[in-house]
């Protein structure tokens, strides 16, 4: 059952203290119904080693042998979420060498025929829906009411609580809806009204129709951050950066006087953690999110909502002609080939995300240009495509806010500055080393530049055209400096919070100061 909190529990468990020191290696990835052997097989390996150019071109059977010599002679813990079909299992078992030594594979699936099939019933845990009593006191406990229940809201709290049918994720959800307002008698009256008129009883069920219910009380400008995360896919980790940074170049951050858009565009992030209609995957050191995760129900909702609003599209599209989109937003994940030939297009469309399958080698050629002419009022471009950004003609997307491109460029041509309104540039060189051109000082405004694995530039001198200081630059990693450029840096970006930078001769292989 779908919300039951199985990633919930097994996420508990592999990121218990001794757990972690129990183990020499801990893993995970999330099978959901569609993946790849592919897919899964990097995303293991990522948890464990640096995943290089070598090992990104690697075919599957290296990368099944790589796998399994990284984890021999090492007490492994290797967490599978959210398992469908046998098959998932049976191609990746090979890869999990039992040396006897108490390593583990943590399994998590709504359908007990496979995972019955994978292991011993003595070993599997099914988990069932709260009681009453339980529910109310998870409601209680997400409602910050810790010490106890003011009397005026005990009763219909127990009353919704108890209209959840035992699932978590229902409770949890009507908790965040019902802290975000102004948690009187009368309000909590009206939600549970609203929940006792929903008909259905199944469990699942109620649990959608009270998801639809906490997105109905969303304020509009959160709607709009909210219905962007079902460009992602359930229950994977986020990089915050991926949904900050976006909607505050799609314009869903309100601006205002007291509070930088980034300061704002991170507490709509909190609204929606604290809504529980986004989950904290990982934090910083200083305690904020770095990763977060949105449960597979929770997005269907999103997908749901996004479709009938005409706010994003995220189909796959036919695999002969060349598609026309209406929708304001596209999202894919397919293959480069099919991505490339259908050459799909929107002069609407002002988010295009493409998420690349491993069908082909990412060094290979190809002929992207298509993107210039067929969506020319894009603010947001994130794509696996390293050609695009060599190419002059992105200069024609004069709305661009928010660019990420990935791929073996070694370099960004001086034609990006054409780019006037870019705000954000996040470029991941899979070479190492990529050098920025002397007129990325001339890009007076952006905001956000990282690159990886490191950026090299020269400073720019009297004759660069434009300003030189970059005033609105509030972030940039990761650039490899000497001690003679850090002063005239820091002179160039006044308004600079954050720098991640690499001396090169103070490393190895590889020093990060922040």
């Amino acid at each position: 059952m779908a919300g039951i909190g199985k990633t919930t529990l097994a996420n508990k468990v592999y990121n218990d203290p001794e757990i972690v020191s129990y183990f020499h290696v801990r893993a995970c990835c999330c099978v959901s119904q569609v993946y790849t052997k592919r897919d899964l097989l990097l995303e293991i390996l990522g948890h464990i080693i640096e995943l290089t150019d070598n090992i990104l071109v690697k075919p599957d059977e290296d990368l099944e042998l790589l796998l399994s010599q990284k984890l021999r002679r090492n007490r492994y813990l290797v967490f599978m979420d959210d398992i469908w079909g046998i098959e998932a299992w049976s191609q990746l078992q090979n890869s999990f060498p039992d040396d006897k030594n108490g390593s583990r594979v943590l399994i998590t699936s709504r359908l007990q025929d496979v995972v019955s099939k994978v292991t011993d019933e003595s070993h599997l845990l099914n988990l069932r829906p709260l009681s009453d009593d339980e529910s109310w006191e998870l409601l209680r406990r997400k409602t910050v009411f810790e010490e106890g229940c003011p009397e005026a809201l005990l009763e219909i709290g127990k009353e919704i609580a108890r209209k959840c049918k035992g699932l978590p994720l229902s409770v949890v959800v009507a908790a965040g809806f019902l802290k975000a307002k102004n948690m009187t008698p009368k309000f909590w009256k009206e939600i549970s009204d609203s929940i006792n008129s929903l008909k259905d009883n199944d469990p699942q069920k109620r649990c959608m129709d009270i998801l639809e219910l906490s997105y109905n009380h969303l304020p509009d400008y959160l709607k709009s951050c909210f219905l962007y995360c079902g460009a992602f896919e359930g229950d994977k980790e986020i990089p915050v950066w991926k949904l900050l940074w976006p909607w505050m170049a799609e314009g869903f951050v309100q601006e205002s006087d007291l509070k930088s858009l980034e300061d704002l565009a991170d507490d709509y992030l909190k609204d929606l953690i604290g809504r529980s209609l986004l989950m904290v995957a990982r934090r910083r050191s200083n305690g904020r999110v770095k990763a977060c995760r949105i449960h597979d129900m929770v997005r269907t909702l999103c997908v749901l909502k996004a479709k009938k609003e005409n706010f994003f599209d995220f189909d796959d599209f036919d695999r002969s002609n060349s598609v026309t989109y209406e929708e304001y937003r596209l999202s894919f994940s397919v293959s480069r080939k099919l991505f490339l030939t259908s050459k799909p297009s929107g002069t609407n469309v002002r988010s295009l995300l493409f998420f690349a399958t491993t069908d082909m080698d990412p060094r290979c050629l190809y002929d992207a240009s298509f993107i210039f002419r067929n969506f020319k009022l894009l603010k947001v471009l994130d794509l696996v495509l390293h050609q695009i950004v060599s190419d002059s003609r992105i200069m024609l997307l004069l709305q661009l806010r928010f660019l990420s491109v990935a791929g073996y460029m070694g370099s960004i041509p001086s034609s990006l500055a054409k780019l006037q309104h870019l705000e954000t540039f996040i470029v991941k060189g899979w070479k190492g080393k990529v050098l920025l051109p002397i007129t990325f000082w001339t890009m007076t405004r952006l905001r956000h530049v990282h690159v990886d694995d490191h950026a090299v530039f020269t400073m720019p001198n009297e004759k660069v055209g434009g300003s030189s200081e970059l005033i609105n630059l509030v972030s940039l990693s990761t650039p490899s400096l000497s001690f003679g450029d850090t002063k005239e840096i820091v002179r160039r970006l006044p308004n600079l919070k954050k720098l991640s930078c690499i001396f090169p001769k103070l490393r190895n292989h590889s020093t990060k100061l922040l």
